[in-house]
């Protein structure tokens, strides 16, 4: 998603907010497109949309959002390489 940039007064609540919010699993500061990327879950796309259309109402440093959904996982990790050579069983 991108943010206001010059709405930094309207960080803190969109930060707590997003550590708060059960739906939200993941969520990072990032470079390049957008400003911030959340991974989350929904039961349905009218979940989903009611949930965004809440969460762009109570937050207007949210600019515009773009959906991505993944349709199918090639692979999940959380290992990190902390050895060279590191392979994960």
């Amino acid at each position: 998603m991108e943010l206001e940039r010059d709405r930094h007064d309207l960080l803190p609540p969109l930060q707590a907010w997003i550590a708060r919010e059960a739906a939200i699993q993941n969520a990072w500061f990032v470079t390049g497109r957008g400003d911030l990327v959340l991974s989350m879950t929904a039961a349905s796309i009218e979940s989903f949309d009611a949930f965004m259309e809440r969460m762009l109402a109570d937050h207007r440093v949210i600019r515009k959002y773009t959906t991505s959904v993944v349709l199918k996982t090639l692979k999940r990790s959380l290992a990190v390489a902390l050895e060279p050579g590191f392979r994960q069983a």
